[in-house]
């Protein structure tokens, strides 16, 4: 049976003709080294200069930043083309390593790496990342996998913290309200969400905190029956507002065990 991924794609000794980095090794500095050129090449749109920076049997992973997409690229060879296709478009700049989190992993007695992270800004957003950097051979260090991600798009920041709107809306105000999101009485949805279960809620909910109309359907009578008709101990939370506010003065360790205040046991149910 063939393993996967295969064994030569793994960055041991063995396989790099490498020697064990040093105990006294100064990852910062080499981390530093082979970012700085990583940093400049990705910047220049010069894709044949970075994979230079990388083992032959290496991995760039993708998260929306470059390819709006999830996508992995394997090898040096569709790691160009790639980056070829993607860096013109995208337009990374202002990358910057986080000189705090680098740091050498020994996991295994044949395998070595340094671990490190790093920001960037796009045309579109901004995004973070990761790398692992693998000996070769004369000492030297080269990328075995390079990890971006797409955190935030520019004009669009979280609604969270202050951004978060501070005016509680109850009653009436909280029924019109939510009857009019209900039937889009002022806008049409912008996305249809077939399906009411976990995942549907999660992109619904996210879709709303960035400010786009969505509309759920759902076969059920009610969301969440996609639970209830299966648990019948479901106890459905906001995390938002729901507060387990219990305090040593509402527990008592009694003869029969744990007591709870029935002022406590109202705040909770």
């Amino acid at each position: 049976m063939s393993l996967y991924p295969p064994s030569s794609t793994l960055p041991t000794f063995d396989n790099l003709r490498a020697p064990q980095p040093p105990d006294d090794l100064d990852v910062s500095q080499v981390a530093l080294e082979w970012f700085l050129t990583f940093s400049t090449a990705i910047t220049s749109c010069k894709a044949s200069d970075a994979v230079t920076l990388f083992v032959e049997n290496s991995f760039w992973r993708d998260c929306l930043a470059l390819t709006w997409d999830l996508r992995t690229f394997i090898g040096t060879e569709k790691i160009q083309t790639f980056l070829e296709d993607r860096l013109s478009v995208a337009k990374l700049s202002e990358m910057k390593l986080d000189e705090s989190a680098v740091v050498l992993v020994r996991p295994y007695p044949d395998l070595a790496w340094i671990s490190g992270t790093f920001t960037f800004k796009t045309e579109i957003g901004q995004g973070n990342g990761t790398f692992r950097l693998s000996p070769i051979e004369g000492g030297l260090f080269k990328a075995h996998t390079v990890f971006t991600n797409l955190i935030g798009l520019k004009g669009h920041p979280e609604v969270i913290g202050r951004l978060r709107n501070p005016v509680a809306s109850h009653g009436l105000d909280w029924v019109e309200g939510r009857r009019k999101e209900v039937e889009f009485l002022d806008s049409d949805p912008t996305v249809l969400v077939i399906g009411g279960g976990h995942s549907g809620l999660e992109t619904a909910a996210r879709l709303k905190v960035l400010g786009v109309p969505t509309l759920v359907v759902e076969k059920d009578d009610r969301i969440g029956d996609v639970w209830r008709n299966r648990y019948g101990a479901l106890c459905t939370h906001d995390p938002v507002c729901k507060s387990l506010s219990l305090n040593l003065n509402q527990i008592r360790l009694t003869s029969n065990g744990i007591r709870v205040s029935p002022h406590a046991v109202s705040a909770i149910s």
